[in-house]
């Protein structure tokens, strides 16, 4: 699982299992990142991707309208399609791009995970649309997560008021000091 994140530092992010927020028994000289660290590895990602079309709309006279310089990182870092992996996305006619699926074209191999419930119960999402991460971002309700869909070219973050129960168990990416 390499990700060309820092030309010199070709492991610096590494995979984890699920587990509660903010691990405690993270490997030495390792760390979780926080949403700052997501948002400049989705930013380096990005600068070195080929513009696609994206935000397709029609207007009520038919007129099709699209921005023609979106970036697809969702596709770039995330796992082949197979039957383990990610589902169809239900948003190709915003996106046409989604249709292309997965290239990890970094070696980060995002794959679709669900989540531990803190009464000890996992669920994996039916559509295969979606895996979240934990950021070391403290929300005013809940922790802080980044997640991954096939739904937008982005990445999706929680907002600074709405994270996510501590107590679940979510995917983790940790990342080199």
């Amino acid at each position: 699982m390499v990700c060309r994140y820092e030309p010199k530092e070709c492991n610096r992010w590494r995979c984890r299992s699920h587990t509660k927020w903010y691990p405690r028994n993270l490997p030495s000289g390792w760390h979780l990142p926080s949403k700052a660290e997501w948002k400049k590895l989705e930013s380096f990602v990005a600068s070195e991707l080929a513009p696609v079309e994206g935000n397709v709309w029609t207007d009520e006279d038919g007129n099709k309208y699209s921005d023609k310089d979106c970036k697809n990182v969702w596709s770039a870092l995330t796992g082949k399609l197979d039957t383990d992996g990610w589902g169809e996305s239900g948003m190709i006619d915003e996106n046409p791009d989604l249709a292309n699926g997965p290239r990890d074209t970094y070696g980060f191999n995002v794959i679709p995970a669900g989540q531990c419930y803190h009464s000890g119960g996992f669920e994996t999402p039916k559509s295969k649309s979606r895996t979240d991460f934990w950021s070391t971002d403290q929300a005013t309700y809940g922790a802080g997560t980044v997640y991954f869909s096939n739904m937008s070219y982005g990445l999706g973050y929680s907002s600074d008021k709405g994270g996510i129960q501590e107590k679940r168990g979510l995917s983790v990416r940790c990342v080199k000091n």
